[in-house]
């Protein structure tokens, strides 16, 4: 019986492919820290194969691991540092770069077919710093070869570890698809992130000093990057595919802003200044990862603002 090991599942990427997962049939082995950070929707028959629990974290020993007996293939979503106040340099470098590897490397070792590893949008250098040397084009797009210079240690981490991990499999000969996801949104979110905060603030009618805003990103709904994960857990990529998840089209800031707030009553930007050496287009190109994986995001970023619980973000 086909089998799914999954690291990071109690996260927001990692719950949102464990519900896509157990709804489309799928048996899930977790590994998750303890009982007590076990989402209780993971314990509803109703829907979907309830997954098996396996208790630890990546600080473990990986090897004759009671999480691979029987698995297929293993989607790594663990990571440190996607939180602020998670970020420090040598945490993160541990988990993202050296542990990431020992366990694919277990993985393998121990009959797992293939991987999906999931890496960030913030491993690029993107085009542009604000607010004195802005990108001279609003159609600057990052491809999967593009410089992978970057500021901070989640990005930073990621990058080495994903340069490191793809060496490693091409190799040794591993088939893994590895998955640089635009910045996710949706229910389950942080609270504290970028979208969650601006609708907390509008709907407990609270300030929100931002900076300017010129800032270009590009948000994937959390369904969408769901949908990918699970089309490279079943699709046997065959050997290293680095791919771009995300939709191609950048919002600034001052427009996620018009959309939620469009009279400004509560969020204001222009009232801090931007961060040093803040990027100001950070957007990819996904040809290749509709190419490969026969995938494209289902939802417009619009669709996903409006589908948003706000109850959720109340402060």
């Amino acid at each position: 019986m086909f089998k799914i090991a999954v690291t990071g599942s109690n996260g927001f990427l990692g719950k949102a492919f464990v519900r896509h997962a157990r709804l489309a049939g799928f048996n899930l082995r977790l590994l998750i820290r303890s009982a007590e950070k076990v989402p209780e929707e993971f314990k509803n028959p109703n829907l979907g194969p309830v997954p098996e629990i396996i208790f630890g974290d990546l600080k473990d020993d990986p090897h004759n691991h009671l999480l691979w007996a029987g698995v297929d293939v293993l989607v790594h979503i663990a990571a440190l540092g996607v939180q602020a106040n998670d970020r420090k340099w040598d945490q993160v470098a541990s988990i993202n770069i050296e542990r990431s590897l020992i366990w694919l490397k277990a993985a393998q070792e121990s009959g797992v077919k293939h991987a999906v590893v999931a890496g960030t949008a913030l491993e690029y250098k993107g085009y542009g710093q604000l607010p004195n040397k802005p990108s001279n084009s609003d159609a600057h797009l990052c491809k999967e070869k593009d410089s992978l210079e970057t500021a901070e240690p989640y990005g930073a981490s990621k990058a080495a570890g994903g340069i490191l991990i793809r060496a490693w499999a091409r190799n040794s000969k591993f088939p893994l698809w590895y998955m640089r996801f635009a910045s996710c949104y949706g229910e389950g979110d942080n609270p504290k992130k970028l979208i969650p905060a601006i609708v907390s603030h509008v709907i407990s009618r609270k300030k929100l000093e931002l900076s300017p805003g010129d800032q270009v990103r590009e948000w994937l709904h959390i369904d969408d990057a769901a949908r990918a994960i699970l089309a490279g857990a079943v699709q046997d990529p065959y050997k290293v595919q680095l791919v771009n998840v995300g939709t191609g089209i950048g919002t600034s800031i001052k427009e996620i802003v018009s959309l939620i707030d469009p009279k400004n009553n509560y969020v204001q930007c222009g009232k801090k200044p931007y961060r040093k050496g803040e990027t100001h287009i950070l957007v990819m190109d996904p040809t290749h990862c509709r190419e490969v994986l026969q995938w494209s995001p289902k939802i417009n970023f619009r669709e996903g603002l409006d589908n948003i619980d706000a109850s959720n973000f109340t402060t």
